[in-house]
């Protein structure tokens, strides 16, 4: 989804909140771009929903990499 794209964001619960929460998100952003790992994770549907618009991949769950099947 375009970060142009207003939606229903689980982190504030309004879509006329999505530019605020990928506002606040913008540094997250530059670290992930930044970060030299194998994987970006996230423990919550917001967050990886929001790391998921920034970078255009989403995140593993933590579980998932703990224990992958």
């Amino acid at each position: 989804m375009s970060q142009d794209t207003p939606r229903y964001d689980a982190f504030t619960n309004r879509a006329r909140s999505y530019e605020l929460s990928i506002d606040v998100g913008s540094n997250l952003e530059t670290q992930l771009d930044e970060a030299d790992c194998e994987h970006t994770l996230a423990s919550g549907m917001s967050c990886a929903d929001q790391i998921g618009d920034l970078v255009g991949d989403e995140p593993m769950h933590v579980v998932e990499l703990i224990a992958p099947d």
